[in-house]
């Protein structure tokens, strides 16, 4: 699990906080066998980012392997978003 803190500049508003919320997980047997669930919120200029990434099992069958790759693709794509911010 991470946080990130993020404060925004004096006269800057976040454009993409919809894109930082990210919920991607499966299970197996009646538990969960990964996951990546990432929330957001903005407290005045501070943007509040959580990141969840576990991995709970070593062993994916094959018809998982899709709902698996999802949750690892996941991880990739937010590692790749940026923050965008526009002037007031």
């Amino acid at each position: 699990e991470r946080d990130l803190e993020v404060i925004l500049p004096d006269g800057y508003t976040l454009q993409n906080g919809a894109e930082l919320a990210m919920d991607h997980h499966f299970g197996m047997d009646g538990e969960p066998a990964a996951s990546f669930i990432s929330t957001w919120t903005l407290e005045g200029r501070i943007l509040k980012v959580r990141v969840d990434e576990r991995y709970a099992r070593c062993t994916i069958p094959p018809e998982m392997y899709a709902s698996y790759r999802d949750v690892v693709n996941a991880a990739a794509d937010f590692s790749k978003l940026k923050i965008v911010l526009t002037k007031d």
